[in-house]
């Protein structure tokens, strides 16, 4: 956990073996729900989502590997779809080659 100066919690989630894993949760310093996202050993991983500070979504989407990937769904503040993007996914090279992230087998 991390905290504003004034000691409205600024973000929660959890560590192992020293890295983030699970999901992590960001506050604004009104005390308001910013973002969700999960980390996997470290790895942005899986569902991410953000909001307005009228706690309206923002933005929804998912992480593979730490690559943002699939559909990205854009809000307007009155909850209507924007757009939707389709991000290009990057691979990235892990230290070790066929290393295991979260149950998924990396190449």
């Amino acid at each position: 956990y991390s905290w504003y100066a004034d000691g409205t919690i600024q973000q929660s989630g959890l560590y192992v073996e020293g890295k983030q894993d699970g999901l992590w949760s960001t506050w604004s310093q009104a005390g308001q729900l910013a973002s969700e996202i999960t980390w996997c050993k470290g790895v942005m991983e899986g569902a991410y989502r953000s909001y307005y500070a009228s706690g309206v979504i923002q933005a929804d989407g998912n992480y593979t590997a730490g690559y943002a990937d699939g559909a990205w769904s854009y809000y307007n503040e009155d909850g209507s779809l924007r757009e939707t993007q389709y991000p290009k996914r990057k691979l990235h090279e892990l230290e070790d080659e066929g290393m295991e992230r979260c149950g998924v087998r990396q190449r």
